[in-house]
């Protein structure tokens, strides 16, 4: 798999080598979004996720995050630089927080697309019927 496949998000670090940010990256998987419902009550199906109350949004960007799974980093080629949900919580400040909702809403809109407009998900439609 490849990093471009994933949506960055800047948390506020520095690479101590280059001096320049070191983004994370989001990417949501069945499990994380089965332990989010579960948390929030909020369904990412049904578009919830996006009115999640404040006190839930450090969960919702923690699962979201490659680099805190090491296997998954790995896969990525990215490196395994795990944070805590406090670290999280602590790193983020308000001015900061519009770019990390945008992030996650990329994510949500890259794995959720708009229907076109007259599309019914239901139906067939006629070209594939018959």
């Amino acid at each position: 798999m490849d990093a471009s496949e994933l949506v960055a998000v800047d948390l506020g670090y520095v690479n101590p080598e280059t001096k320049l940010p070191w983004p994370y990256h989001l990417r949501y998987s069945m499990g994380g979004v089965k332990r989010l419902k579960q948390k929030s009550g909020k369904s990412f199906l049904r578009g919830e996720a996006l009115q999640i109350d404040e006190e839930y949004l450090p969960d919702l960007i923690y699962e979201g995050l490659v680099e805190n799974k090491e296997a998954l980093a790995k896969e990525f080629g990215l490196p395994y630089r795990p944070i805590t949900i406090a670290e999280l919580e602590e790193r983020v400040d308000l001015k900061r927080l519009p770019d990390v909702i945008r992030a996650f809403v990329a994510v949500i809109q890259d794995a959720f697309p708009a229907p076109v407009v007259g599309d019914d998900p239901t139906k067939a439609s006629p070209a594939s019927a018959g």
